[in-house]
C-alpha cells in the first residue's frame, strides 16, 4: 500500500500541512514574544500564508514594535489560500521524476492486474518487455488491451511497438 501514488499523494499533503503548522505555531509564538497577543483575527490571516511566507515573515518579524507593523507587512504581501497554496506544490511535485516513477509504477502493476485477470498467468518474459515500456507506450497498452481477445494479442502488440 505504501508504494500506491494515493498513499504517497496523502502522505505528501500530510507532511506539508504538519510543515505548515509547525511553522505558523513558530510565527505565532515569536510574534507573542515580540509584539504582544495576536488577535483571533491576525491569527486567521497569519493561518492562510504559504509555508514561503511564514518564512518571509519569520526574516521580518524581528523589526516590528507593534500589532501594527505586523498589519501592515500582511497589507503589503498578498495573503493566499494554504490550499491554493498545496495545489501549486503538488503541481511541481507531479513534474518531478521521482512522481512521475510512482506514476509508472502504479499504471504498470494496473496493466499487469488487468492483462492477468483477463488472461490468467502472464509469463515473466512478458511482463520485462512491459516493464521497459516508457509513460506513453504503458499508457497505449492500456487502451489496447481492452481489444485483445488472447495473449497472443499481447505479444503482437509487443513486437510491433
Amino acid at each position: 500500500m505504501r508504494e500506491s501514488p494515493l498513499y504517497q499523494e496523502i502522505l505528501q499533503e500530510g507532511v506539508q500541512r504538519g510543515l505548515h503548522q509547525g511553522k505558523l505555531d513558530t510565527v505565532l509564538l515569536l510574534l507573542n514574544n515580540r509584539i504582544g497577543t495576536i488577535t483571533l483575527d491576525l491569527q486567521a490571516q497569519l493561518q492562510k500564508l504559504s509555508i514561503t511566507q511564514l518564512d518571509d515573515l519569520c526574516r521580518v518579524l524581528l523589526s516590528f514594535s507593534s500589532t501594527t507593523d505586523l498589519v501592515s507587512h500582511l497589507a503589503t504581501n498578498p495573503v493566499r489560500n494554504v490550499e491554493l497554496n498545496l495545489l501549486l506544490r503538488q503541481d511541481i511535485m507531479r513534474e518531478s521524476p521521482l512522481y512521475q516513477e510512482i506514476m509508472q509504477q502504479g499504471k504498470l502493476e494496473l496493466i499487469i492486474r488487468q492483462l492477468q485477470r483477463r488472461f490468467g498467468h502472464i509469463e515473466p518474459i512478458l511482463q520485462s518487455k512491459i516493464q521497459q515500456l516508457s509513460s506513453y507506450p504503458l499508457e497505449e497498452l492500456g487502451e489496447a488491451l481492452l481489444d485483445f481477445s488472447s495473449k497472443q494479442d499481447l505479444v503482437t502488440w509487443l513486437q510491433n511497438y
